[in-house]
């Protein structure tokens, strides 16, 4: 980063990024740190939540990111959080998802859609390591190929898998 603004001339810079993200990415952290290096009256924050209508989530969310000590309270009173058993004996719904603060490990999202997996009655394709079912909900996340068609958060679900047999 500072390469870039020592080979750059300008009267006003203008950096955009959020803080939380889970994985940080290209500048990693560089706008946590530059909140504490900038003056107050440089720093304008976008704190509107456009993720959802549901003022609930909102508001659980905004307490989440200020670590507020109500965060078990509003868990309990919003019906947020179900024990494991509870969600993989449940239907879910097709706009439902869980959120994993992981990837590995007993509750990471690898292990989940592994146990959600076996629920899927239909046969398994394996492709290298994993494997995919019809019916198999998916999330986009990195869409570098189909940026002008897919886009991050994007949800939807497997309907056909055809095996190319190579000879």
């Amino acid at each position: 980063m500072l390469k870039v603004l020592d080979q750059t001339e300008f009267e006003v810079a203008m950096f955009i990024g959020d803080v939380y993200q889970i994985e940080p990415i290209k500048f990693g952290n560089w706008f946590q740190i530059s909140k504490k290096m900038l003056t107050k009256s440089s720093i304008f924050e976008l704190e509107g939540n456009h993720r959802t209508e549901n003022t609930d989530l909102q508001e659980y969310w905004k307490n989440v990111r200020d670590f507020s000590d109500d965060i078990l309270a509003l868990t309990e009173r919003f019906k947020i959080s179900k024990s494991l058993e509870s969600i993989f004996n449940s239907n879910f719904e097709d706009d439902q998802i869980i959120l994993c603060l992981k990837y590995g490990g007993l509750l990471g999202i690898n292990n989940l859609n592994s146990i959600f997996q076996e629920k899927n009655n239909n046969v398994a394709f394996q492709i290298g390591v994993n494997s995919f079912k019809i019916n198999d909900p998916i999330i986009f996340n990195e869409n570098n190929r189909f940026s002008k068609w897919l886009h991050n958060n994007l949800k939807g679900k497997i309907k056909k898998i055809k095996m190319k047999v190579n000879l």
